[in-house]
């Protein structure tokens, strides 16, 4: 539903990033972060312990507190 996305695209973002993934989500999900993290090598990245892909509402006090910190940062 989305059109493509290359590595340049991503290469050049010019807003800062957060990286979130499931500690349990599926593979896929964690092969796409891990080719995001190619393309944005300083960008944070947490695992949230205990959550799938639906990480907001199966650990939503970490979910939370991690995107907070990173927009008071940004």
């Amino acid at each position: 539903y989305f059109t493509p996305l290359t590595f340049d695209e991503v290469r050049g973002l010019k807003v800062p990033v957060l990286l979130l993934s499931g500690e349990t989500s599926p593979r896929m999900f964690h092969l796409i972060t891990e080719q995001l993290l190619r393309c944005l090598p300083g960008a944070p990245h947490l695992i949230i312990a205990g959550a799938s892909h639906s990480m907001h509402s199966q650990n939503p006090n970490l979910y939370n507190s991690t995107v907070l910190d990173f927009l008071s940062k940004a």
